[in-house]
Formats: structure tokens, sequence, C-alpha cells
């Protein structure tokens, strides 16, 4: 199996330089940033220069419809693109490099060989031969656009059993049951061209043996007369058939044409296609406005934490110079006690009333009521300042809870908001999967009546060229009879002496009978052998399809488990109706647990999603088992999953990634916590460049 390793990017559209190394058995999501065209998004940021390089490379072509010299970049005169690619079963590397100069130029490796063909035809083939993948196969299962993708279990019967034949080779079955209804008329034809034979020798036996039998002239005449009137008779009623089948022949005819002359007119989609279109537009509309209203959310929260941080630090200032201002009046108030306690124990000369302590301070009372009087001012200021600080306090306290509520207000808006942009979605996400499902009907019942009319037509044609045949079959009785008339108009009365003559006659006609009879039974033999034979091929043929839609179910159910998905799905294969016609109808039933659940239709964006990548590896799988270098390991799916929200793109990323094949998920949709897993082209002043988020 070859496994993609690098590619490189040359002046490639808006790609300058640009090298991808693949994450080989890893899922990887690839968004677009157009720094250009900010209302355009991921749209024209170079993700689809990136996948469409890997058809260039591989086959000099797109999947789309472009001008090959439109993919040199702005300015350049040439551009490349270089791919390379390791076989795990012989571990050679495969580098192809192909340039526009502005004509096709290849370089191609396979190890240190390097590989030398005539012409650029030539290069491709080879190229494909060696991968061992078609290029249908390739832009088919491998490389998966939004504009080309119907999911397998939505196809009409008629693509289903394209696919099928894709991996039963039951298309050569086919080129031989074709050739049996040939084969069966052309004995069919021989076996009735024997029997009016037989018929006609017994006729003229029977006309011999009467003429035998007459013994006169008259008698003879009688009986020649009687023949004729036999014949005649017989003509006419053969007219008649003739005329019916004529008739019928003609009304087929008639319906034939007119069925040709009444072309199928497709439905018209375009206002199916608009309301998917409008709904889509919607839709992104809205997920655009709901991750513009979680910006806003997170904005509203570093804007909360940044001023509840100001205010926290403002407030704990505060409460830190409060603390020690209380602290300090507390101290002062200490000191007024000590000093009260001191200018209690003073004494009065009762000679000269001076007041003095009676202790050897040296300190005088009026310095005791000096510091007093200091302390008690100062005490007033410090009262005065904590009760300015106590409302400067409740002041960024109340701030604080205003700035809470102020926020939850606004959160709370904008959480009704998204709910309803969220609830919007969803209906409209309904709206768009019915509508997609509408089309899709409208399609597949168009293809369906186009199959009708395909089926109607090879019936009428058919039942034409049996009326052909019997016609046919009519004119060589009557021409046969013709014929008889004829001879019994010439036939003369002949003498008894002929008799021996007419007998011999008559053994000739007997002998030539046995022989038609003996030929016929082998014919018929041969005829009941060759239904035989059909019957077996068209059963071969229907296990062989029945084999591969098992195999189908069984490869997909187990990739959905690997996925971590409960469900699973049935598909029902060929059946033989009592007539022994058969039913040529695939039909589809998810189960979950093993219960039968109902259509696939009917389940979520996100469920089915999951059963379509199953599908398409499964079906990858298959083309991989028939190809002899073991195929290629890599799924890109270009925005097919983007009806799915982010939640579901995240949730089937993550399922995917216990496959263990190379995938590259494009979407327009960037999901935060797949970060890790997401490389975004991003392009600037015209160049596109490769960023892997981390």
């Amino acid at each position: 199996m070859y496994i993609p390793g690098k590619l490189i990017l040359k002046n490639f559209l808006s790609h300058q330089d640009s090298t991808y190394e693949f994450r080989c058995g890893r899922p990887t999501l690839l968004v677009g940033e157009n720094l250009d065209n900010n209302s355009q998004k991921g749209n024209g940021s170079g993700k689809s220069a990136l996948i469409e390089s890997i058809p260039f490379a591989l086959m000099g072509e797109f999947s789309r419809k472009v001008n090959l010299s439109e993919l040199i970049g702005r300015g350049s005169k040439t551009c490349s693109v270089e791919f390379h690619l390791r076989n795990s079963l012989t571990g050679l590397t495969l580098k192809i490099k192909r340039s526009l100069q502005p004509s096709q130029v290849l370089e191609v490796y396979k190890g240190e060989e390097k590989i030398v063909q005539p012409s650029t035809n030539e290069y491709n083939k080879w190229i494909i031969n060696e991968i061992g993948i078609s290029k249908e196969d390739l832009l088919t299962f491998f490389i998966i656009t939004k504009e080309k993708y119907t999911p397998f279990l939505l196809s009409p019967d008629s693509k289903k059993k394209e696919v099928i034949t894709r991996f039963t080779k039951s298309d050569k079955v086919d080129d031989l049951i074709d050739k049996f209804p040939t084969f069966k008329s052309q004995h069919s034809k021989k076996i009735d061209e024997n029997k009016i034979l037989i018929n006609t020798h017994q006729n003229t036996i029977i006309s011999y043996q009467e003429l035998l039998s007459k013994s006169s002239k008259e008698e003879w005449e009688k009986a020649k007369t009687l023949e004729l009137e036999s014949l005649n008779k017989k003509l006419v009623n053969l007219q008649g058939e003739f005329d019916f089948y004529d008739r019928q022949n003609k009304q087929l005819e008639g319906d034939l044409k007119t069925l040709n002359s009444t072309p199928l007119v497709e439905p018209d989609y375009t206002e199916i296609n608009k309301n998917i279109i409008n709904l889509e537009k919607g839709i992104e509309s809205n997920k655009t406005l709901v991750l513009s209203n979680r910006e806003k959310s997170n904005e509203l929260d570093i804007k909360l934490n940044s001023e509840t941080r100001e205010t926290n630090e403002s407030l704990s200032r505060v409460r830190t110079v409060t603390i020690g201002k209380k602290s300090k009046l507390s101290d002062l108030q200490s000191q007024k006690q000590e000093f009260e306690l001191f200018l209690g124990g003073k004494v009065s000369c009762p000679s000269c009333l001076h007041e003095f302590f009676p202790s050897n301070l040296d300190v005088s009372i009026e310095d005791i009521q000096s510091l007093l009087v200091e302390v008690m001012l100062d005490m007033e200021d410090l009262e005065v300042e904590i009760k300015d600080l106590v409302l400067r306090d409740d002041t960024l306290s109340l701030q604080l809870k205003d700035l809470r509520e102020k926020h939850q207000i606004l959160q709370s808006e904008i959480t009704k908001e998204n709910i309803l942009l969220n609830s919007s979605i969803r209906d409209s996400e309904f709206s768009l999967d019915n509508f997609k499902r509408e089309l899709s009907k409208m399609k597949r019942n168009y293809e369906d009546e186009v199959e009708k009319r395909t089926i109607e037509s090879s019936r009428v044609k058919k039942k034409i060229q049996e009326l052909i045949n019997e016609l046919n079959h009519i004119q060589e009785q009557y021409a046969s009879t013709n014929t008889l008339i004829k001879q019994w108009e010439d036939k003369e009365y002949e003498s008894d002496s002929t008799g021996l003559s007419i007998e011999k006659n008559i053994q000739e006609l007997n002998t030539q009978i046995s022989t038609l009879l003996f030929e016929n039974t082998e014919l018929v033999e041969n005829f009941d052998d060759v239904s035989i034979w059909e019957i077996r091929f068209k059963s071969f043929r229907n296990y062989l399809t029945n084999k591969t839609i098992s195999h189908i179910s069984e490869y997909s159910n187990s990739f959905l488990t690997k996925m971590g998905s409960d469900l699973s799905i049935e598909l029902g294969g060929y059946k033989e109706r009592a007539d022994k016609s058969l039913k040529e109808e695939i039909s589809v039933t998810v189960l979950r647990n093993g219960f039968k659940v109902g259509s696939y239709g009917s389940f979520s964006s996100g469920e089915r999603g999951r059963i379509d990548i199953a599908c398409i590896i499964t079906l990858q799988e298959l083309i991989n088992l028939t190809s002899p270098s073991g195929g290629l390991d890599l799924l890109i799916c270009d925005e097919v999953l983007d009806s799915m929200d982010t939640l579901g793109l995240e949730n089937i990323f993550r399922s995917i990634g216990e496959l263990g094949k190379t995938i590259l998920l494009v979407s327009q949709n960037e999901v935060n916590s797949l970060k890790e897993n997401t490389l975004v082209i991003q392009k600037k002043d015209g160049n596109s460049k490769l960023i892997f988020k981390a």
C-alpha cells in the first residue's frame, strides 16, 4: 500500500512555496483563513489548491475543469507539484514531480531508479498502474468533494449496482448471460422452422395417401378440389393471423415511437437548490453570530476579570490601610488610658496648690496633659480617616457587586441570544436535511424513471422482435401453403401405374420427417441445457452481488465499531420472486445495538456522517484489496461533513481517529478543541501558507 509522505507546491496557484507532511494513520482538520478578504472567511485561502495538487501530481488533471495555464501563480512562469509516497510492502519511495513550463514535464523516481517514459500520457499510465487505482476511483472514493458527493446509501439502485459490479466483476458474467437469449432465439427459430417443414411434409404425405386411395379421375378431381379449398382456407387463416400480429406490431412500434419522442424532463432543482443555499447561508451566518457572541462573552469575562482584579486590589489596599489605621488608633487609645491613669494619680500642695506626681517621674503634669491632648487630636484624625476608608470599602464592594451583576446580565443576554440562534440553527439544519433528502429523492425518482423508461423501451423492442419473428414464421407457413396450392393446381390425374412413384415420395418424406424430428429433439435438449446454464450463471451473478453486499455491510459495521458507534447497517441483496424472476433492489436498514431503528435518512447529520465515512472507507478497502500494490492510504473529504455543527464535527473527528487511516477533513469551521490536529491555510497578500496550530 502506498502511504503519502510529503507534498511540495512551488508557485502553484496561490502557494508560492508550501510543504505539507502528511500525518500518516491520523486524521487532520484542514481549515482556511483568507486575510485578504475577511468576508470570505476560509474561501479562497488555498485549501482547494492543496487538495487539487494531488490528482494533478498523479494524473496531470484536476477534479474540476480548469485551464492548466491558470495553475501557474501570478508573476511566475513555471509551477511544480512534488508528491512523495512510500510503499509499505516494498519500503520503496515513489517520488513524482510534475512541472508546468508551460507544458508538462515529469520526473519520476521509484527508490533510486529513475522512471523514463516516452510521453506524458505514458507517464500517467505508469503512475496509475503503479499505485493500482484508476483515475475514476481516485476522484470518486479517495478525493471526495461536496459538489460531486452523494452518500452510497442514498444513491439510486442503478448507482449502487455500478459500484457493486466494480468489485464483483460480474459484468463479464453479464456479457455471457446476454448471449443466452440470442442463442435460445436461434434454437427456437430453427425448431419452429423444422416444425413448419414437418407439418408441410405431413400434409404432403396426407395428400399423397389420399391420391393413392382414389380409383377414378372423378374422385381424384373431387379430392383435389377439397384439398385446394382446405389449403386456401388455411391461407385465409394465416392472413388473418398475420394481420392480427401486424396490427400488434404497428401498435408497439407506435408506442415505442411515442416513448422515444417524449423525452423525460429532468425536474427543476433551482428552487430547492436555492432553498438549500439560503439555509446554508443562514446557518453559516447564525454560526458566525454564535461564534461572535462567544468571543464577546470571552471578552466580557476578560474585562470583568480585569476590572474585578483592579477593584479587589483597591479594596485590599483600603482594607490593609484601614487595619493599619485601626491598629494605630488602638495604640493611641492605650496611650490615652495610660495618660489618664497618670493624671489620676497627681497630688496638690496644700500650701501653694501646685500639682505634681508623688513618684520621682521626670515629667510634669503639664507635659502629660499636653501629650494627652495630642493623642486625642490624633485619635480624632484617625477616626475620620477610618470612617472615610470604611466608606471607600463600601463603595468598592458595591462597585464589585455592580460589576458582577452587570456582567451576569450581559452574559445572560448573550446566552439567551445564543440559545435562540442555536435553536434557529437546529431548525434550519433540520429543514436543510429535509430539503437535501427531498432533492436526493427527486434525483433518485428521476433516475428511476429513466431506468424504467429504458427497461420499458427494451421490453417493447423485445416484444416487437418477437412479433417480427412470429410474422416471419407466418409468412414462411403462408409461402409453404402457397407452394402446396401451386403443386395441387399443377397436378393432373395419373393412372395407378404411378402409385409406386407416390409411395416412394411418401417414404422419402417420412425419412425427412424422422431426420427433422431427431434434429428437433437435439435442439430442444440443447435449448433446455442452455436455459439451465442461464439460470446457473444468473444465480452465480446474484451470489457474487449478494456476497459483495454482505462484505460492504460487514466492513462498514467493523469500521463503525472502531469509531465507537452503536449503529450498524444491514444491506438487503437481490431476491428471487415466486415466479423465479429476480428482484434487483438493494434495501438499507440502520440498527442500533442490533435492533432495527429506521432508515438511513431519519438519523442526525452526525450519525449519518459516521455511517458515510464507514461506507467510504469500506469501498476504499475493497478497491485496495484488488490493487497489486495494495492501493492508497488516503481519504480527503472536502467540506463533505460541513452540514453538522462544530460539536458534531469534533465528535466524528475523534471517532475516525480510531481507524488508523490517513484522512484530511476539509471544513469551513474551525474547532478550538482540535487545534493540535488542525492545519490552517492562511492567505495573506496573495500568498497561501501552511500553519499547524498547537
